[in-house]
């Protein structure tokens, strides 16, 4: 009897979560002129939020949380401003772009020797049933010093904003005032259902992956 109560739960539990649809919130600005710009963005997923800020001069900074307690920061140590340029060899953050890089280089070849990018890419698009935007927003408020350009910019959003399907939104404000400066500002919510994407991700693996590893000819 236990037996069976243990295997309706179980059972349930699998339902629920195939059936569970999870709400992803997002929301970015970004402040720009001639001579300083910033940045800052976040995001929401169930108790969990990510945000990140960046500036010109100032060390970008990073952090997650989950039920408002901080789980991740980055960097990890006191903030820094950084200096003038000193007498290194290469610099750290260059470093560890080359290392995404080769990183992200060696995951692709492992995809396509194993799966292929062909399939991966028909997949993805595929699986757009299982993620749905509800809402995207985008709020642009700018000017230039080139009126010119300025009233191209302002034609070109204006078709665009007017072709985009409903659940995007684009709002632009143009200013004629004779300096470069941009304001933008995007929000949005994403309904996805992580059970049935998981159980066509183990489906198309299995269809899909090679026992056998297929040699990629060398460039």
């Amino acid at each position: 009897m236990a037996l069976v109560i243990v295997s309706v739960v179980v059972l349930d539990l699998c339902m629920a979560f195939f059936f569970w649809t999870l709400e992803f919130s997002f929301s970015a600005q970004a402040r720009g002129e001639a001579e300083s710009w910033a940045a800052a963005g976040g995001f929401q997923l169930g108790p969990f939020t990510a945000s990140a800020v960046a500036a010109r001069g100032v060390t970008p900074r990073a952090e997650l949380s989950a039920f408002g307690r901080c789980l991740r920061r980055l960097p990890s140590g006191p903030e820094e401003t950084p200096e003038a340029e000193d007498d290194e060899d290469e610099d750290p953050a260059l470093e560890r772009a080359k290392r995404a890089v080769a990183q992200t280089k060696r995951a692709a070849d492992i995809l396509e020797r194993r799966i292929g990018l062909v399939e991966l890419f028909e997949f993805g698009l595929g699986e757009r049933r299982r993620i749905r935007v509800e809402r995207l927003d985008l709020d642009l408020e700018y000017s230039f010093r080139d009126v010119i350009f300025t009233g191209k910019l302002l034609a070109a959003l204006s078709v665009l904003s007017a072709l985009v399907p409903p659940p995007v939104a684009i709002r632009h404000s143009p200013s004629w005032q004779w300096e470069d400066r941009l304001n933008a500002s995007l929000a949005g919510t994403i309904s996805l259902r992580p059970g049935r994407l998981l159980v066509d991700s183990l489906w198309f693996v299995v269809r899909n992956i090679r026992v056998w590893p297929r040699r990629v000819p060398a460039p």
